[in-house]
């Protein structure tokens, strides 16, 4: 463009154009100058142009700068508190350093972590901002970076700080390198508290830990009786015609069952009182009708280790209290069974009752259980009454037991309002106690479970007719048994819906007696209760059912009477509850 206008303007001097000139600047100029002159104006007038034309485009380049720059400027604004905004909503601390180890930024965290603001942070070092602060972490800290700086991998450790309040707590810190176009620039760390996480792990630790040893106690608990069961009966039946060696064995595996059921209880008891669904009953009993239940029991297994037993229980054959009568015998059970584990051949075990408080209303009782056995420290004594806890392992895996037994006592006990004592020393035994403090009762009392009766002498039900409910042939193959000596005649139904056909199509007080299985296919016992005691009939309303199931709650026993049922059995099925239920629903019947 240059060239074409300074073209154009030369091609303009015509000769004719020269001696115009010429005549006009002839005073000022020779004509010779003339074309020189006129070129020269024009160049300066073209540069003129030029330079007002360069002028204006640098202060429109200038203009539009300025508002990039102020577009740029904005942007990085907004990055700038965008990433402060993300880096202070976190929950970890982040910091990062220069080459030299100072400081050059912080999210909020960190501030409150070193108790430092961001802007007296920047250019400060680790040595300016912990040496004399409450805990001086500032060589460690600088040994750490350093550490990243030199091998330019990130790196993960676990320390212990305190923040300016004084709580210390654990930090997971990560550290890796920080770098700007290409080159090692500094460090960038973040620091996540994992206090609650450590502890939460450690906990998880110790359950997993305490599962493994539970699962492994519940294993021996049941397989050992288990053995027992099998080798004993296995035993009886190659020993058929070895009268003496069957009956021997047969009683071994009664007794292996029975520690088995025990051990079921008492992880059944050991659930409701973690659920808060244990519960009291509050009915009338007599003292020494409640010992007379286990005292027969607890003087045969001393009779087998040589234990000589005393008690003073029959002094109180005339005390009659309102409380719950099967929990005072599992608790005093549990301590009899436990000081007859501990205690050597020989020794002794009294169990003593006395009269602490007494009104005309009110009678406060102690039980104390004594033995001869092996003792205790305070440090197992301690132990003992925590659940799956033992103070002798050695000695608790030649006996038996997960310490449960005293757990739940301790349990029962507490809900009685009171606690259990002990004093043991060790090699020269124990004595434990409970206080408890009773409504008097003057009435007899009647059996909480079933009626009370008497189980004496042997029964003739061959005019009486059952109706066994029972879903599992085998428990009706049992429970016919178990009747067979009364004589009484007995049909079976293997589900709800046929027990109430049948009762639909019997005649009129054809059924005296129905046992009812509670967990059935198709129709349960419940259900089944209800629509025959609905039926039109008058029979459905009287005739006596008797619940039979493997839940022995209050709230299933509850649950069995809201039905319509009379009374309730739990299995395994014990010959005398059911002796005591054919007693009093049958013989007595007019």
């Amino acid at each position: 463009m240059k060239r074409h206008i300074l073209c154009v303007f030369i091609l303009s001097f015509s000769s004719s154009s020269a001696y115009a000139a010429e005549g006009i600047f002839a005073s000022l100029l020779s004509p010779s100058l003339i074309i020189p002159y006129m070129a020269i104006c024009a160049v300066l007038f073209i540069l003129a142009i030029y330079l007002y034309a360069s002028l204006i485009k640098n202060k429109r380049a200038k203009k539009n700068m300025e508002e990039d720059m102020s577009v740029k400027m904005s942007r990085l604004e907004i990055k700038s508190a965008l990433y402060a905004s993300v880096l202070d909503s976190m929950p970890d601390f982040i910091f990062y350093t220069d080459i030299r180890g100072a400081y050059i930024g912080c999210n909020e965290n960190f501030e409150k972590f070193i108790g430092v603001k961001q802007n007296d942070l920047i250019g400060k070092t680790p040595k300016d901002i912990f040496l004399n602060s409450q805990e001086d972490i500032s060589d460690s800290i600088i040994i750490a970076d350093k550490r990243v700086l030199t091998t330019g991998q990130m790196e993960v450790t676990e320390e212990n700080r305190v923040y300016p309040n004084g709580d210390a707590r654990l930090f997971e810190i990560i550290r890796a390198p920080l770098r700007a176009n290409g080159r090692l620039a500094g460090v960038i760390g973040l620091g996540r508290d994992i206090t609650e996480r450590k502890a939460s792990e450690k906990a998880a630790a110790a359950a997993a830990k305490t599962k493994d040893g539970f699962l492994s106690k519940i294993s021996h608990e049941i397989r050992a009786p288990l053995n027992a069961i099998i080798g004993m009966s296995n035993i009886a039946k190659s020993n058929i015609d070895n009268k003496e060696k069957a009956i021997g064995s047969i009683n071994e595996s009664l007794k292996a069952s029975n520690r088995l059921l025990n051990f079921l209880n008492n992880i059944l008891d050991i659930s409701q009182i973690e659920t808060g669904k244990f519960e009291m009953a509050a009915q009338p009993f007599n003292i020494a009708a409640s010992y007379a239940e286990i005292s027969e029991m607890m003087r045969q297994e001393c009779s087998e280790k040589n234990i000589k037993f005393t008690t003073n229980a029959d002094s109180f054959s005339k005390t009659g209290v309102i409380g719950d009568k099967s929990r005072i015998n599992q608790v005093i059970m549990s301590l009899l069974e436990n000081a007859v584990k501990f205690t050597d051949t020989g020794g002794e075990i009294s169990y003593i009752i006395n009269i602490l408080e007494e009104t005309e209303k009110s009678i406060k009782l102690e039980f104390t259980i004594k033995d001869s056995g092996i003792g205790m420290d305070y440090k197992q004594v301690e132990k003992l009454l925590v659940p799956f806890k033992q103070t002798d392992l050695a000695a608790a895996m030649s006996s038996g037991g997960m310490g449960l037994g005293l757990a739940i006592s301790r349990s029962i006990v507490k809900l009685m309002g009171s606690r259990i004592a002990i004093e043991s020393v060790p090699g020269k035994g124990s004595l434990v106690s409970f206080s408890v403090d009773f409504e008097k009762d003057k009435q007899t009392a009647p059996d909480e479970n079933i009626k009370h009766v008497n189980d004496s002498g042997k029964m003739n039900l061959s005019e009486k007719r059952i109706l066994i409910v029972e879903d599992i042939i085998v428990n009706r193959i049992i429970l016919k048994e178990l009747l067979a000596s009364t004589s009484v005649k007995t049909e079976e139904a293997d589900d709800g819906t046929v027990a109430l056909k049948k009762f639909e199509n019997s005649p009129k007080s054809y059924y005296d007696l129905i046992f009812m299985d509670v967990q059935m296919p198709t129709m349960d016992g419940y259900e089944a209760t209800r629509k025959i005691r609905a039926l039109d009939r008058s029979d459905a309303k009287t005739v006596p059912i008797v619940a039979m199931t493997a839940n022995a709650y209050k709230e299933d026993i509850e649950k069995a009477i809201e039905s319509g049922m009379n009374a309730h059995l739990s299995k395994p099925i014990d010959i005398k509850s059911v002796m005591k239920a054919l007693k009093y629903y049958l013989n007595t019947k007019k």
